[in-house]
């Protein structure tokens, strides 16, 4: 009981209402109307983490896959300049030997043209490829 009397004193108006059914039943009422305020709040809550979650989460997997797209590409691009590198060096070691007259005498023997040719065309689809990646060969 002296919990009862220590719970009167700390709620203003709460001994009124016990001896007031009228005023009872208007706590009662704004008790109702402010769980109605609260529950609407949660509703509001979940529609519109719900929305976001509907809006972004199909964004976020397009942007991810296109990130592995891109990624793929550039890391085609990279082989294929790797093979694009170690024909030049190839060309730089022939013009090196033409430059020094050869060991043959013939200058141009060493020359591998077929290579020069195959480094030109790869280079040329690199070019390419990045102009497509950065979106200049349109």
């Amino acid at each position: 009981m002296e919990d009862m009397e220590e719970m009167e004193k700390k709620v203003p108006g709460m001994q009124k209402a016990e001896d007031n059914p009228d005023e009872k039943l208007e706590l009662v009422r704004k008790q109702t109307f402010y769980q109605k305020i609260t529950m609407i709040a949660c509703i509001v809550t979940a529609v519109v983490s719900l929305t976001a979650f509907v809006l972004l989460v199909p964004k976020t997997l397009t942007t991810m896959n296109e990130a592995q797209s891109t990624m793929a590409q550039v890391s085609s691009m990279s082989s294929e300049a790797q093979g694009m590198f170690e024909d030049l060096n190839s060309i730089s070691d022939s013009l090196k030997s033409f430059t020094n007259g050869g060991e043959s005498g013939n200058p141009l023997g060493n020359l591998d043209i077929e290579a020069l040719n195959d480094s030109i065309q790869q280079l040329q689809k690199i070019v390419g490829s990045i102009a497509r990646l950065f979106d200049y060969g349109k």
